[in-house]
């Protein structure tokens, strides 16, 4: 783990390599004054009984919303299992976490940094997601696989099974979430013909009233 500091706040990344062709990474950012506001266990829903299309990986014809859809519901039941408020979609963590999973399949990375110097708090920052003179806390999980690997339901086991991915997935402040799930896999070359699809879930909150992606 490495930890850097630089404006506005504190970023600290975590990697972990997966065997059988397959990767996680996650990270979070805190704005730096502390949230606002954040009550840690406020709303909980009940238990989903299921959660349709969670063995569904995204294929050039079919996409990827049904694995979204089925990945957010997996995360909203770990954290109804915690006690936890449900994550909402946010339309600027969604744009966030698809323009990165689509860059790192195309330019071929698997990181929280992308070529162009920019993290995961400048990408989501750009999109106008929280408001400005807000106070945020942001945080992305990352995670490709090629198939047994690579559904929705590998993705929320693996990152359940990293302390550092369910330290997001279960992170009392997170209201929001975005969720891209793209096919292909980022990286190094992955040998066969079994389908693959590279995730990004993007978290936040932050402090006073919603902006315009609320």
């Amino acid at each position: 783990m490495r930890d850097h500091k630089q404006p506005p706040g504190d970023r600290r990344g975590r990697r972990r390599a997966r065997p059988a062709a397959a990767a996680l990474a996650a990270a979070v950012a805190l704005c730096v004054a502390a949230l606002a506001g954040s009550p840690a266990a406020a709303h909980a829903a009940s238990e989903p009984t299921a959660c349709p299309a969670s063995h569904a990986i995204p294929s050039a014809d079919a996409g990827g919303a049904r694995s979204e859809h089925a990945l957010l519901c997996l995360l909203n039941r770990e954290r109804a299992r915690a006690g936890l408020r449900q994550l909402q979609p946010n339309r600027c963590l969604a744009r966030a976490a698809a323009g990165h999973a689509r860059d790192m399949v195309a330019r071929r990375y698997f990181a929280h940094r992308s070529p162009d110097g920019r993290d995961f708090a400048d990408r989501i920052l750009a999109t106008g997601y929280a408001p400005r003179g807000a106070r945020w806390t942001v945080g992305e999980n990352l995670a490709w696989g090629s198939a047994p690997a690579g559904d929705p339901a590998w993705v929320i086991d693996a990152w359940m099974d990293s302390a550092g991915h369910r330290e997001n997935v279960l992170r009392s402040s997170f209201r929001d979430v975005g969720i891209a799930a793209v096919p292909g896999a980022p990286g190094a070359a992955v040998s066969g013909s079994a389908p693959r699809a590279t995730y990004a879930a993007e978290f936040g909150a932050y402090s006073g009233t919603r902006g315009r992606c609320g």
